[in-house]
């Protein structure tokens, strides 16, 4: 199975890779629309999720070592880890940038083919094969292989 991006055209046995021009506005368009996806998702679960465990852990922490500071020592890292704040942030992290993902995932598998950047600039998601259509499994793996490469980079970044 492999995909392809195609500009509409007026004939559909007809294709045509769009421009660097045409897909880097898609892209910066449909970057405006996930980064405020995220943002509203991470208000929203952060006022009624990650604030209460947050504020808990830091009345914790206080009572445990006497400070508000945290330090990078043993006995600290292993309380926030051992505490329910890692593995909130943990899931709300993932949760946010997930949004980011079915965002994707739905519109390129939707009758329009296009996330609304490719949309207003007049590009389809296709793949070849007999059903041309892009199915929701197919577009939210495009979409998670697509962005491995960034995640290696702050690996790269981060840990070395």
């Amino acid at each position: 199975m492999v995909m392809n991006i195609s500009s509409f055209l007026p004939k559909k046995d007809e294709s045509q890779y769009p421009g660097s021009f045409k897909r880097s506005n898609a892209a910066m368009i449909d970057m405006l629309i996930v980064l405020l996806i995220r943002s509203v998702v991470a208000q929203f679960l952060g006022v009624l999720f990650v604030n209460d465990v947050i504020k808990k852990f830091l009345l914790d922490f206080k009572e445990k070592f006497g400070t508000d500071s945290f330090k990078n020592i043993p006995t600290h890292v292993e309380f926030m880890v051992n505490h329910e704040v890692f593995s909130s942030v943990i899931m709300f992290y993932l949760i946010v940038i997930f949004s980011g993902a079915l965002y994707y995932a739905y519109f390129n598998s939707s009758a329009w083919q296009a996330t609304l950047g490719k949309r207003a600039m007049k590009i389809v998601m296709t793949k070849d094969g007999r059903d041309p259509k892009v199915n929701f499994g197919s577009a939210l793996s495009h979409y998670l292989l697509s962005v491995l490469p960034f995640v290696y980079i702050f690996y790269l970044v981060g840990f070395k």
